[in-house]
């Protein structure tokens, strides 16, 4: 049985295995008749047998579906979603099924840095009723790409600039593979991990820099924060203090192996995260793994302890 389908909101429930493995075996034992089924077990034992039973191809949707309606969606939209290869790519991208389920219910307000040209932020609009969004992407091409997918969303504010420490200029490494992009030093694993362009050099371009204590609004609440800025992750925090004491959840990408010279790995991020700024860890997607098999990276989603909206709106006033 796959571990996904024994996770609720990012935890994972034994009783959830035990109930179902003993349902199943007492019901195909005939050792029990249906009325001593639990019947919060029979969801279970009916996800169990339709596995067994069932067409790999039926199997498959059926999880979709099942992961859909799991994100929020409705039971008619979660079995058409598990026919769209498009929806699932979403799904997948967005991360929203590795955070609580009450968070998913409930996220008004995101702030993204490291936005790129904006495919998380759309795909996470399709499972959640985003109010308002700040993205910021210091890259001149990637913006315009960024500017063109939000430019008839009123609910999302765009600023091309960098995320760090303190404001200022910095000279941005523009990589062969945009997504490698970075301000420090890429190392020779990403060429021999990620191969192709990935560690190649185009071109370098000073870019404004910003702090999210400084461009956000002070007295607004962050249900969701989510950063991608290869390597640069410690100096957006350090430069997000006051931010970080509003905000819900925080979603990194985390290495397992260094990628640049003076980066974060997922030990020290932890102790960033918890010990600096006393987030929680809650959950983590599975790896990206390399041509070698090894487990690159993931993404990681870590909580604020008084994570409830009411705490957070509190703490503004």
């Amino acid at each position: 049985m796959a571990i996904d389908s024994l996770t609720s909101g990012g935890e994972f429930t034994l009783a959830k295995l035990y109930t179902e493995r003993t349902a199943v075996s007492l019901w195909k034992s005939g050792g029990a008749r249906h009325d001593m089924i639990a019947p919060s077990a029979l969801p279970f034992v009916l996800m169990s047998l339709t596995r067994q039973i069932a067409p790999v191809w039926l199997a498959t949707l059926w999880d979709w579906r099942r992961r859909l309606k799991h994100c929020g969606l409705s039971p008619g939209q979660s079995w058409k979603g598990a026919f769209s290869r498009e929806l699932q790519q979403d799904l997948l991208r967005s991360r929203v099924e590795y955070l609580p389920r009450e968070l998913r219910a409930d996220l008004r307000t995101v702030v993204d840095v490291g936005a790129s040209d904006g495919l998380w932020l759309a795909s996470l609009c399709r499972f959640c009723n985003i109010a308002h969004a700040e993205a910021f992407e210091p890259n001149p091409d990637i913006f315009r790409r960024l500017q063109v997918r939000f430019e008839r969303d009123p609910r999302i504010h765009l600023h091309q600039a960098a995320v760090g420490r303190r404001p200022g200029t910095l000279t941005l490494q523009v990589m062969g593979s945009a997504e490698f992009s970075s301000f420090l030093v890429v190392r020779s694993l990403v060429e021999k991990q990620y191969g192709g362009n990935a560690a190649r050099l185009e071109q370098e371009v000073p870019v404004d820099v910003t702090t999210l204590d400084a461009a956000l609004n002070p007295a607004t609440g962050i249900d969701l924060l989510k950063v991608d800025v290869q390597g640069f992750e410690r100096e957006v925090f350090s430069g997000a203090c006051a931010t970080l004491r509003r905000t819900r959840a925080v979603l990194v990408e985390v290495n397992f192996k260094s990628h640049y010279e003076g980066d974060e790995t997922f030990g020290s991020m932890y102790e960033l995260l918890t010990k600096d700024h006393g987030l929680v860890f809650w959950d983590m997607s599975p790896p990206f793994r390399g041509r070698d098999g090894s487990a690159l990276w993931a993404d990681a989603v870590f909580l604020s302890r008084n994570r409830e909206r009411g705490d957070v709106e509190s703490s503004l006033t």
